[in-house]
Parts: structure tokens; C-alpha cells; sequence
């Protein structure tokens, strides 16, 4: 009974020491849409809606940080619940740093962010997977990564045995505080991922601008000449006083056969009154399409319906198709949760000209807890 006691009081002083150092943030995210098709015959319909949720309307978020006393080790880990599926870890990860911070290993289902592009439009990297990572920093801002992966973060498909099915990863970054970073990242196709390159340039000169060029390239294999796709991206911003005005633009190449260029432009502007955000959005998408498809004929219909409303938009790649937005909305920042209410009207136009069915008008309201 006394050693049970004891090991139960030694759990107890570790748990609580472990406590001290492991640090939390998150978020729920989720609201609901009056969604109101444009098809003669379709009646309006109230769907889950949350602006960060992407296509599952609904998440709850949980990131966790441990390191230890030494500072030199810990482990990162991120839990999602969303929509109609089932809890899941996100990533989780182990990591250690020795030679005075020059090299740092991650081992686990790993998410990096070093070499992300830092865009609004691309807004990735190609370092995640289930495996390890390898950073060194051999003098301050300069960052070189080596990594292998022999599976999805989400564990989809079966992991990967044969060396040429994992997918190794490159990347170099160099970031100078207040002037700029720029970051390169590649992989290599696998058989759960193509071949990939993405980079990105963040310049930083002045606080009250935002201004991020990002270029991916895909499918970099045998296949490029035929089916890969090339993509440049600007996001720009620049804030006078209480006004934001900004710019997210996109140009989309394929290099397959009979297929054309695709532009995207999404300009807006806020305006903080306090702890009120009011904001206009309008996108024009130059053979491009809506995400949000609510005619229940389309092929797309079920995987992006009603949902994602921020970046709801995708190059088709193909002449007289275009989509066209407008999507006024008023945030109330309050504490850690956010409100947003908005009105969102989008068209589509196709080859036979514009495409009443899938014409949506959108009335939403939108919830996010922090902490």
C-alpha cells in the first residue's frame, strides 16, 4: 500500500512538473450560412458554415507545446475534430536541438513551417509527412533542411516501404528581420504526393506593408511537359492608420494540351472602428470557378458545397469560364472570439454564358473562440 501511495505521489510531482512546461492554444471555428441557389426548382437551405473550417464547416483546434527545462527537446502536437469525421491528430512530432542551436531534428508525424511560401494565395511548404527532419543553421537566418517520408500526417493509404515510394524533402531559407525572408522548398515524388516546388519572398521593410510573392511548381516529373501545373501569386497590403487596403492576385499555367491561362484577382479593404471591422471583398476569376457549387448536377457538388468562403475559387484552366464575387462583411473582435456576419453573391459565367444555376447568394455568420 506505502509503495503504491509513493508511485502515485511520484506521478503526481512529475505531472505537475510536466504541466508547467506544456503550453496550449486553439480555437473552435463554426457558424451558419443561409445558402440560397440560383436553380429555378432549388429551395434555400441552412448549412454549418465556418470561415476556417475549410470544406468540413466545422473545427475544433488543439495545439500542444512541451519543451523541457533545458530548452534543447520537446514535442509539438496539433488535434482537430471537424466536421463529419473523426478526431485526429493533425501531426505530432518530437523534436531536438544540440550544437548550440545549429541542428535541430523533428521525428514523428512532422509539420514544419521553415520553408513555407508566407503567402495568402499558396500559403504552404512541402515539409510534412510521417518521418524525420533535418534543420541546420549554420550562421544566424540561414536555414538548410533535409527531410524523409514514407507517409500522409493523416496516416491515408498504406506507409511506405520501397525507398523510391517515400518522398525526400529540400529546403533553404534565409530570413533578415526587418528586411526580408526568402524560402525554397522541394520534394520529391512519391507514391502518396507529386513532385513539387515551392518558394516564396517576404518582404518586410516597413511594418505597414504586406508584400509575398510565392511561384509553385507541380508534378515536376516525367510528366511536367504534359500534365504539370505552374502558379504565381502576390499578396499585398498596406495599412494607413485605421484603413487596410489589399490585393491577393493569381496567375495558373498548365502545361497540358488545350488548356488556357488562368487569373485571379481578389482586392479588398477594411476598415477598423475599434473593436468593429467592417470589410469588402471582390474576386474575379478569369477561367476560373467556384468552389461553393450548390447546383446539385454538377460533378463538384458535395465536396465543396457552401463552404470555405475565403478561398473558394480554383483555376479551370480553360477559356470562357469565369467567376465573379462580392462579399461585404463586418467582424466584431470581442476578447478572444471573433463574429463575423457577411453576404456573399457569386456568378459564374461558362462557354453557353452565365450559369444561373450555380449563382449563389450566401448570408452567413461566423464564430471563432481563441485561446
Amino acid at each position: 500500500m506505502k509503495k503504491a501511495l509513493v508511485v502515485l505521489l511520484i506521478l503526481a510531482v512529475a505531472g505537475g512538473v510536466f504541466a508547467q512546461e506544456l503550453k496550449f492554444t486553439g480555437y473552435v471555428n463554426t457558424g451558419l450560412g443561409l445558402v440560397i441557389p440560383g436553380e429555378d426548382d432549388a429551395d434555400p437551405y441552412l448549412t454549418a458554415y465556418g470561415q476556417d473550417a475549410e470544406q468540413f464547416n466545422y473545427r475544433f483546434q488543439l495545439n500542444g507545446f512541451f519543451t523541457n527545462s533545458a530548452g534543447n527537446a520537446g514535442l509539438s502536437f496539433r488535434l482537430r475534430a471537424q466536421g463529419n469525421r473523426t478526431p485526429f491528430m493533425h501531426w505530432a512530432y518530437g523534436w531536438y536541438t544540440g550544437f548550440d542551436g545549429m541542428i535541430t531534428v523533428k521525428a514523428g508525424s512532422v509539420d514544419d513551417g521553415t520553408y513555407n511560401t508566407m503567402g495568402y494565395v499558396i500559403d504552404g511548404d512541402v515539409d510534412e509527412g510521417i518521418g524525420a527532419l533535418v534543420n541546420v543553421s549554420p550562421i544566424d537566418g540561414l536555414s538548410l533542411g533535409v527531410g524523409a517520408y514514407v507517409g500522409k500526417n493523416d496516416a491515408s493509404g498504406s506507409l511506405q516501404r520501397e525507398l523510391d515510394d517515400a518522398k525526400y524533402t529540400f529546403g533553404i531559407a534565409y530570413d533578415m528581420p526587418d528586411l526580408f525572408k526568402v524560402a525554397v522548398g522541394y520534394r520529391t515524388k512519391s507514391a502518396f504526393d507529386t513532385a513539387r516546388l515551392r518558394a516564396g519572398v517576404n518582404i518586410k521593410v516597413l511594418p505597414e506593408l504586406t508584400a509575398v510573392i510565392e511561384v509553385e511548381a507541380d508534378n515536376l516529373d516525367g510528366d511536367f511537359g504534359d500534365f504539370g501545373t505552374f502558379t504565381i501569386a502576390q499578396t499585398l497590403a498596406y495599412k494607413i492608420g485605421d484603413i487596410t487596403v489589399g490585393v491577393n492576385l493569381g496567375e495558373y499555367l498548365s502545361m497540358e494540351e488545350d488548356t488556357d491561362f488562368s487569373f485571379m484577382a481578389n482586392p479588398w479593404v477594411s476598415y477598423a472602428i475599434g473593436s468593429i471591422v467592417p470589410r469588402l471583398d471582390f474576386v474575379y476569376f478569369l477561367n476560373g470557378y467556384a468552389d461553393l457549387v450548390t447546383d446539385s448536377s454538377d460533378p463538384e457538388y458535395g465536396n465543396w458545397t457552401g463552404k470555405f468562403h475565403r478561398k473558394a475559387y480554383m483555376p479551370t484552366y480553360t477559356e470562357d469560364y469565369a467567376f465573379m464575387s462580392i462579399r461585404p462583411s463586418v467582424a466584431f473582435m470581442l476578447n478572444n472570439t471573433t463574429i463575423e456576419v457577411g453576404y456573399m453573391f457569386n456568378m459564374l459565367t461558362e462557354p453557353d454564358g452565365i450559369d444561373y444555376d450555380n449563382n449563389q447568394n450566401i448570408i452567413y455568420v461566423d464564430f471563432k473562440w481563441s485561446f
